[in-house]
């Protein structure tokens, strides 16, 4: 697709596709080297998503709204982690002035602050947000071809993806200042739409991010209602030549295996979650530990929300071709929704 042409990077609509809700994101993350001024340095792992939703339900009454909403997460060496979300509802009369619908270009603008995410895979994606006293520009210039995940059962999503790129910035940590000296980074821009808030249409979702210095993997696994957290109904692995961004190999549905265990009990959430996985097909396999994981807990009334664990594992994640096995870093989310918790109790 032409790049100057690509109507992919901008915002979207609900009505764009004839879907009564719509969900819409973009995200990015880092496994990042720090250093300040006076020499101390670092190493981070970093993710910042900025999206909005989108239905005629969503209403305050009289008009229809636009729910706009970001959330970012910073996981330190000692295994803690800093997570802030927000949100806000503006008039959908006023949407052109937060995101850029339809456009060849990402321009988000959180409404009445400096956070925005823009750009475009052609010029590079910059981010500038704020979380819990830490500030951040980052700046990414993909560095391979775009990927994509298109999907329809058990929830229809499209996802744009770039595995690969260069990554730097400044992050300012209690009011000291790091520049980026190296890492990896991962972006992608996910599209949710269904005849209701996409969380009630699935009971989750099992995502990871794996790089290490030959390979990067990328695992979408999406549980149905009726998979409960026993199966998956999709699911797709993607192994891709970290030099050349070259796909190397790709396996759908019943060519992958998933692995879950170390199970945790989360009380506070109602539901257990697993601590590792391991993703298997062909020759490959691929390992990652929920080291450090952040929760972010949407549970709604009327079951319209979800929780979502979101790791990071800095070092010890692996992907094995055969005999060999590559070492890295990786992001990797497990997702409940509120109708999965529900259909599961009910049982």
């Amino acid at each position: 697709m032409n790049c100057c042409n690509d109507l992919t990077e901008g915002g979207h609509l609900e009505t764009d596709s004839g879907a009564f809700s719509l969900a819409e994101w973009w995200y990015l993350n880092g496994q990042l080297e720090l250093e300040a001024e006076d020499g101390e340095k670092r190493s981070v792992g970093w993710f910042s998503t900025m999206g909005h939703q989108e239905s005629p339900s969503i209403t305050d009454g009289n008009r229809q709204l636009s729910h706009l909403f970001k959330f970012a997460a910073l996981y330190a060496e000692d295994g803690t982690h800093r997570f802030v979300y927000d949100d806000v509802y503006i008039p959908r009369s006023t949407i052109d002035n937060a995101i850029g619908i339809h456009k060849t270009y990402l321009l988000f603008h959180y409404p009445d602050t400096s956070s925005a995410f823009f750009g475009s895979a052609a010029t590079g994606y910059t981010v500038n947000d704020q979380l819990d006293n830490i500030e951040f520009t980052m700046f990414f210039k993909p560095r391979v071809k775009k990927t994509l995940e298109q999907v329809t059962v058990p929830l229809q999503f499209t996802t744009y993806e770039y595995a690969g790129g260069k990554i730097w910035g400044t992050l300012t940590i209690d009011g000291k200042q790091f520049w980026v000296k190296r890492g990896n980074a991962y972006f992608d821009h996910m599209i949710p739409a269904a005849d209701a808030p996409w969380p009630m249409k699935i009971n989750g979702w099992s995502w990871a991010e794996v790089t290490t210095p030959q390979y990067v993997a990328v695992i979408y696994a999406v549980r149905s209602l009726d998979d409960g957290f026993d199966a998956y109904t999709y699911k797709h692995l993607t192994v891709l030549d970290r030099k050349t961004g070259a796909v190397a190999a790709e396996f759908y549905n019943e060519e992958v295996e998933i692995i879950e265990g170390d199970w945790k009990e989360e009380t506070a959430h109602g539901v257990s979650r697993p601590r590792s996985v391991a993703y298997k097909a062909g020759e490959f396999k691929v390992s990652v530990s929920a080291d450090n994981t952040a929760t972010l807990d949407r549970s709604l009334p009327g079951l319209l929300g979800f929780v979502n664990f979101m790791a990071f594992q800095k070092k010890g994640a692996t992907i094995e071709r055969g005999d060999r096995t590559f070492r890295g870093s990786a992001f990797y989310e497990y997702l409940v929704s509120d109708m999965g918790i529900f259909r599961a109790d009910s049982k």
